[in-house]
C-alpha cells in the first residue's frame, strides 16, 4: 500500500482476504460497494470475544482517555485477526 489512508476501491475485496469495520455504518458502506465479498468483510470487534460484536465508538470529540479506550479495544481485537490470520 502506498499510504496509511486512503478510500477503499473495488479492488480491495479482490486484493485483500480481510477488510475490517470499526462500526455498522462502515460495515454497511463497504457491503454496498461493486464487488464486495461479504466473507472478506468484518467488525474488527468481532475478532474479540470479550466484545460481543460491538463496534469501536470514535473518540474525536471526545477526551483523551476516549481514545486511550479506543486503543485497548483494538489491541484486543488485534490479537483475535492475528489468530485467525495465523490459523
Amino acid at each position: 500500500m502506498d499510504s496509511r489512508a486512503r478510500v477503499v476501491s473495488s479492488e480491495d475485496f479482490r486484493r485483500f482476504d480481510l477488510i475490517l469495520a470499526m462500526d455498522r455504518q462502515n460495515l454497511a458502506d463497504l457491503l454496498a460497494m461493486p464487488g464486495a465479498d461479504p466473507a472478506k468483510v468484518r467488525l474488527i470487534r468481532s475478532f474479540d470475544p470479550a466484545a460481543g460484536g460491538d463496534e469501536v465508538p470514535d473518540p474525536y470529540y471526545g477526551l483523551p482517555e476516549d481514545y486511550d479506550r479506543v486503543a485497548d479495544m483494538l489491541e484486543a481485537a488485534a490479537v483475535g485477526v492475528l489468530q485467525q490470520v495465523r490459523g
